[in-house]
C-alpha cells in the first residue's frame, strides 16, 4: 500500500509540479538508491525489534514466566 501511495504521488507531483510565486517550481527528485538503502534498513530494523524480545523470553524460564517473577 505504501509504495502504491509513493508512485501515485511521485506521478502526481511530477505532471503537475508545486509552483511558488511563478518563479519557483518544485519537482520531486528521489534516487533508487536510496529507496533500497532504506528498505534494507527498515527490514533490518524490524527483524532486530522482532528477534531481540523473542530471544530475551526464550531465556526465561517457564516457572518464571508463569509466576511472573
Amino acid at each position: 500500500a505504501g509504495l502504491v501511495l509513493y508512485f501515485a504521488l511521485m506521478y502526481y507531483f511530477t505532471v503537475s509540479p508545486v509552483t511558488f510565486y511563478e518563479t519557483i517550481t518544485i519537482i520531486p527528485e528521489i534516487q533508487g538508491g536510496l529507496i533500497i538503502q532504506s528498505i534494507f534498513t527498515m527490514f533490518g530494523m524490524s527483524i532486530i525489534a522482532g528477534i531481540l524480545p523473542a530471544w530475551r523470553v526464550s531465556k526465561e524460564s517457564i516457572l518464571e514466566a508463569i509466576w511472573g517473577r
